[in-house]
């Protein structure tokens, strides 16, 4: 992990705990497997980190699906 520098504001560091938690826990809570292939129904930034932790777990693709072009 890298620490978070002082002058950050705390708006911006306040986000980044707040994606990195909720996408952490999104892909924890759904147990995805070696070589499983998901699927993230979310391109926003929450479900962009939800995707790279799934491919970090061991899942072989992560297909991102969105209603915002």
């Amino acid at each position: 992990m890298n620490q978070i520098t002082g002058d950050a504001p705390d708006e911006k560091a306040l986000y980044l705990r707040d994606v990195l938690a909720t996408s952490y826990d999104a892909v924890n809570d759904t147990a995805v497997y070696l070589k499983d292939q998901v699927a993230v129904f979310s391109a926003a930034p929450i479900g962009q980190m939800a995707g790279a932790f799934t491919i970090g777990t061991g899942a072989s693709k992560a297909i991102f699906i969105d209603t915002e072009p």
